[in-house]
């Protein structure tokens, strides 16, 4: 019961919405919306007719349907007679020029089997038919996979030896009977019809024997909007969604990682609500510290506004519209359905055979795929260009610390390396070498022992066997951006070192050689020289 009321009210909402003023006017006797009630009749709505004009549908007295106004014309023609009898004037219709062209090329279309010339404005006219008589939404069509369709250069519909744009439709119409009756009932709201307003016209079903036209495309459209359901929606029974979508958001969790937007530990950390975050928090991040070709790649991704384009298509497609809002800022997102697309990706590993999804018709579903295609075509190289510079970056470390290959740095080592560096520095400071003290850089790092650990940690994971996916969330936090701060120090603290050695050589050598370098001196020099050599002890190791 409660699925027949549905239907009644998509009926009822299609025929004032179509063919009517899209309102319940009764002020015209015999009418409802600029609609005759004989229509609803006709469609077994005399039900909803009676309760809205408080009478039985017996009692409504019928005005004639109106015509064009070329027909409501007469010509008045005076037939000449021999008696002084006045005679009537005869009236004559003028012909609907138009229309009987169009009827003369629909005949030998379907009869002689000929092509179908200016086929493109009543093909124009089933088109918009379609898109505005199907509930697209309760046929599980977002909307913006409609909107992909209608702006696309491809033709909803194409008719069989159409005369222009032959292939550039997605659903054939073949030459049939039932077509050709599709074809006459459209020509009909097209050149009986056709209503002006200003420079604009537009087809109408006001004309007269309107309700079997209104009939005939209505009774088509049901048996066939499966159909055109299915090409729109861009995917079948089998893959649930379209492949356009799915490489919408594996881009977006590519971007969010190559970005460091999401500080994970594995695919399974990753979630829905990543997808929601706003604009801001999408904007490009500091990529010091990375590879040259991981932040080639980040560039890339953030070339124009193509990210931001990007995740709207997969907002848009979840968007739950709001009566005819379809163009408003603020978008609902069906989370379930969004939760139930990410979380099927995440357990594949958002792994995809990108090579074997085809180049589709309509630009619009290419956008994400051909996004995704380039993304894909440069992270392998990225990613292995990532960890080699990790890999290199750890064994330079181990150097500083004297351990050899495979020996895993603890946070004591370091804490333990930068003490000593601290007190190199205080040592310089108190004799007076003249060199730039790195005191608070050292506490600096020091406090950050840890941190440090865990980046030398991740960049000597074995990355062997891992996906590249995984790789990346490895390398995500970008641990080699500190680690490059800790050997861009020590590299400070060695030239340092080294000054200072130096210094110290040159003045002892200068004591030697003036004889001052004895023992046989003020005690406070012995003091002094045993300080100086402690202090040389620590420059030469």
């Amino acid at each position: 019961m409660k699925m027949k009321k549905i239907f009644l009210q998509k009926k009822i909402f299609a025929i004032l919405g179509y063919w009517g003023d899209g309102n319940l006017d009764t002020s015209r006797e015999g009418y409802i919306g600029g609609i005759s009630t004989a229509v609803f009749k006709e469609f077994d709505l005399t039900t909803f007719a009676e309760r809205l004009l408080g009478t039985s549908m017996d009692n409504v007295i019928y005005e004639s349907d109106s015509v064009d106004e070329a027909s409501e014309q007469a010509v008045e023609i005076q037939v000449p007679h021999p008696s002084s009898e006045i005679l009537e004037p005869i009236k004559k219709p003028i012909v609907n020029k138009a229309f009987e062209d169009f009827t003369k090329i629909l005949s030998e279309w379907h009869y002689d089997k000929k092509s179908f010339t200016k086929a493109y404005q009543v093909r124009d006219e089933i088109k918009k038919f379609i898109f505005a008589n199907i509930s697209w939404q309760q046929e599980g069509v977002p909307l913006v996979s409609v909107q992909m369709v209608e702006k696309s250069s491809y033709d909803l519909v194409e008719i069989e030896r159409q005369d222009k744009k032959v292939g550039k439709g997605l659903v054939l119409l073949k030459d049939d009977d039932e077509t050709y009756q599709l074809l006459l009932a459209i020509g009909k709201s097209l050149y009986l019809g056709k209503k002006r307003v200003g420079n604009i016209e537009y087809a109408s079903w006001d004309f007269e024997g309107a309700t079997s036209s209104i009939r005939v495309v209505t009774s088509w459209l049901e048996r066939n909007k499966n159909r055109f359901v299915d090409v729109v929606k861009a995917y079948n029974d089998t893959q649930k969604y379209p492949d356009y979508l799915k490489c919408s958001i594996i881009a977006e969790v590519y971007r969010g990682l190559l970005n460091g937007d999401y500080r994970i530990n594995k695919i399974s950390d990753l979630k829905t609500e990543f997808l929601l975050n706003d604009d801001i928090s999408r904007e490009k991040a500091s990529l010091e510290g990375h590879s040259k070709e991981w932040i080639d790649l980040v560039n890339f991704i953030y070339t124009s506004d193509v990210a931001l384009k990007n995740i709207d298509t997969t907002h848009r497609y979840f968007n739950l519209i709001q009566g005819n809002e379809k163009n408003a800022k603020r978008k609902i997102i069906n989370y379930n359905s969004l939760d139930n697309v990410f979380r099927s990706l995440k357990n594949e590993g958002f792994d995809i055979v990108i090579d074997e999804i085809d180049s589709d018709v309509i630009n619009g579903r290419n956008e994400s795929i051909d996004y995704l295609k380039k993304i894909l075509s440069k992270v392998v190289k990225a990613v292995s260009k990532e960890v080699e510079e990790g890999k290199e970056l750890y064994r330079r470390t181990l150097d500083y610390f004297g351990f050899t290959d495979g020996t895993e740095i603890e946070t004591e080592d370091i804490k333990d390396l930068l003490n000593e560096v601290i007190q190199f520095y205080r040592d310089t400071e108190t004799y007076g070498v003249n060199i730039s003290l790195r005191t608070n850089d050292a506490i600096s790092l020091k406090n950050k022992s840890a941190e440090i650990t865990k980046s030398l940690v991740n960049i000597n994971v074995d990355t062997n066997g891992m996906s590249v996916m995984e790789k990346i969330i490895l390398y995500s936090s970008n641990p080699m951006k500190i680690v490059k701060e800790f050997l861009n120090f020590l590299e400070l603290v060695d030239k340092d070192n080294a000054s200072v050695y130096s210094e110290m050589n040159l003045v002892k050598e200068n004591l030697t050689r003036s004889g001052v370098w004895t023992d046989d001196v003020d005690p406070r020099f012995e003091q002094n020289k045993t300080e100086f050599e402690r202090f040389m002890k620590l420059m030469e190791g």
